[in-house]
């Protein structure tokens, strides 16, 4: 992040403040100089938890992320039990970049530690490191007999996701889980990961079903609020998540709202890094005097949203606490083109104010199945149950509610990249840990770049923020790890084939954000030009493998397959082997009873239960639900010995 001479000043100033009340905070005064300042916290602490005896000594990574208020809250909480001593731990980057937010967010209220990241090794007397997963953070700085566990960003993020693609496979030993693990096969992450890349103290990683924080609080304030159905609440993402047309979007559908419901306030929640948006901040100016419009923004929105008779949002979410919550549904608006509206889906006002109506008239009971005990583990004792299994953890013991995933770790680097690099999907966490144990190595830079880039052309249009985040970190990357090792001809060579396809997608996604071009971007541009593409052309030559759904490293042997699934991948799966011919294709089942009977490239789509009729291998043609798939199959009778998926 790039600060202009004056946020850069005020930033220190800020940066300042806060060392200088953390050390007023432990009595000590603060030296002339900040690493003199920083030294003496650090000693503080260390001696701190060390003579901190017959306690749970737990630290929490703080890194600034939109979920990063859910691992306040457990901070906060853990704090009251006197059997556990806390301390937040900030690398001294994010406090110089990010001052203002570590004094809004409230971390100061808690034992805080600001320190260099290489410092992390010497908290040794931690038994228990708390860490938010991630798009790229990882550290190699962690003592290693301290346990890692890792916290999910939100209650819909499956376990899957969180080993993969937020890297949890490679630093952390346990995950708290929201929701209970329904996916029994153990091995089912096994041979995909390094061992001289996994940052956690144990070869495995166990799914322990802890439940949800704010969950617990969410209910708590509902039983308690007086003004329940009262409000329609208008809820956005992240922009950078939603769709380009939302932003136009924004001021119709407030002023629909106050219009066509005069009975209930509108409760206006933003993404709080998006609240000076042009367009946000119009709306916000334009209905500041309406007494039923509310701007939404305290750093939680539960207070705001036990109001809610219903949450109108522009993008499903696999789940929400909202509707968890008070049993109140949500509904998916997007007035754009049918071609690209999720079934489901509201596409007019009219059918807004239709739907919005019924529910209005209705009893919560008839509008949604509030939260029970499958959906939410713990509901209500979370925290409690955390602290009452703490010392399993400590003594590692699995209790049997506990999913331990076996991980079978690669001893080879070189050779578990080589595999990711000719896949299709993206391995970022991976190669971003490769490039971060061995910063020499120029390659693992490019490595890191290629995955990063893995967008996919509808990523360009359904979600073009997240995209240019990917694309820019690339950049960052492969210019660090030049200037680093001063590989200029490695990066005009990298420009060439990669590069300036990258700059010229992050141009084009400026262009649909109304986003600035950074001035480093403009200036590679003018040096190495630019190119545009669909997507970012691969410098890996990519295939689909077929791997047993027990180990990343056994390939499935030659001869004929049926296919589970018939969607993009299938497709691209038949077209492949029409080329190459290892694989005969001999049937395709789905799950959609819509698809069945159906004709696809040359096979009748059948039903699943047609599997066990056949001894032949399946290969189940998903990335985002194969162990879901799994389980099922596993479930009406197929051996798993059959079973694999493609890579």
């Amino acid at each position: 992040m790039m600060l202009d001479k004056k946020s850069d000043a005020e930033h220190r100033s800020l940066f300042d403040e806060i060392i200088a009340a953390l050390l007023t905070k432990i009595g000590l005064a603060k030296p002339a100089d900040n690493q003199a300042a920083l030294s003496e916290l650090l000693s503080y602490y260390t001696q701190h938890l060390s003579s901190a005896k017959n306690k749970i000594k737990c630290g929490f990574w703080v890194q600034r992320n939109a979920a990063m208020n859910h691992m306040f809250d457990l901070i906060r909480s853990l704090k009251e039990y006197d059997q556990i001593e806390v301390l937040a731990i900030v690398e001294i980057d994010e406090a110089t970049i990010h001052p203002q937010w570590l004094l809004e967010s409230k971390w100061l209220d808690v034992p805080i530690l600001v320190c260099r990241e290489k410092d992390f090794q010497q908290l040794g007397a931690l038994d228990i490191v708390f860490i938010q997963e991630s798009n790229f953070e990882i550290s190699f700085n962690w003592p290693s007999h301290v346990k890692r566990i890792g916290c999910q960003h939100g209650i819909d993020v499956k376990l899957s996701k969180t080993l993969n693609e937020y890297g949890g496979g490679l630093e952390f030993d346990y995950i708290l889980s929201a929701r209970p693990d329904r996916c029994r096969n153990k091995r089912g992450y096994a041979g995909y990961l390094p061992k001289a890349l996994r940052q956690a103290s144990g070869d495995s990683v166990i799914s322990v079903p802890f439940g949800s924080i704010k969950f617990d609080t969410f209910y708590q304030a509902y039983r308690q609020c007086s003004q329940k159905n009262t409000a329609i609440i208008y809820h956005l993402s992240n922009l950078a998540l939603e769709g380009t047309w939302v932003v136009e979007q924004i001021a119709p559908t407030v002023t629909f709202l106050l219009s066509n419901f005069t009975e209930h306030k509108i409760v206006f929640r933003p993404f709080p890094e998006d609240v000076t948006h042009p367009k946000i901040a119009a709306v916000v100016k334009r209905f500041s005097n309406e007494a039923r419009f509310i701007f939404s923004q305290a750093p939680s929105y539960i207070d705001d949203y036990c109001r809610g008779v219903a949450m109108v949002c522009h993008r499903q979410y696999e789940s929400h606490l909202y509707s968890l919550v008070t049993g109140n549904p949500m509904l998916v608006f997007q007035p754009v083109d049918k071609n690209l509206t999720k079934e489901g889906a509201i596409s007019s006002l009219d059918d807004l104010k239709k739907r919005l109506n019924a529910i209005i008239g209705k009893p919560t009971s008839e509008n949604t199945q509030p939260y029970h005990n499958t959906v939410i583990c713990n509901p209500g004792n979370s925290v409690g149950y955390l602290v009452d299994n703490l010392h399993h953890i400590l003594n590692g013991v699995t209790l049997p509610e506990w999913q331990e995933y076996t991980l079978d770790l690669v001893e080879s680097v070189d050779i578990c990249l080589k595999q990711h690099q000719e896949s299709y999907q993206p391995f970022n966490k991976l190669a971003l840990a490769a490039w971060e144990k061995h910063p020499d190595k120029v390659r693992y830079a490019f490595i890191a770049a290629e995955s990063l880039s893995r967008r996919t052309e509808r990523e360009f249009v359904v979600n073009p923020g997240l995209a240019l985040l990917y694309l820019r970190k690339a950049l960052s990357v492969v210019l660090s790890a030049s200037q680093r090792n001063d590989a200029d001809e490695k990066l005009a060579s990298w420009m060439a084939r990669q590069g300036t396809f990258i700059l010229g997608a992050i141009e084009q996604l400026c262009n649909r954000l109304e986003a600035p071009v950074h001035e480093t971007e403009k200036a590679l541009i003018q040096k190495f030009g630019k190119k545009v593409a669909p997507s970012i052309p691969s410098l890996f030559e990519q295939k689909l493998s077929v791997k047993s759904c027990h180990n990343g490293q056994l390939i499935a042997k030659a001869g004929n397959v049926v296919l589970y699934g018939s969607g993009d991948l299938a497709r691209r799966f038949i077209a492949q082997q029409k080329k190459v011919k290892v694989y005969d294709v001999i049937g395709v089942v789905d799950s959609s009873p819509s698809r069945h009977g159906c004709k696809f490239e040359g096979f009748i789509i059948q039903q699943p239960s047609e599997l066990n009729k056949l001894d032949t291998p399946i290969v189940i043609c998903s990335w985002a639900f194969s162990q879901e798939i799994y389980s099922s199959l596993c479930q009406i009778g197929v051996s798993r010995d059959r079973l694999y998926k493609l890579f």
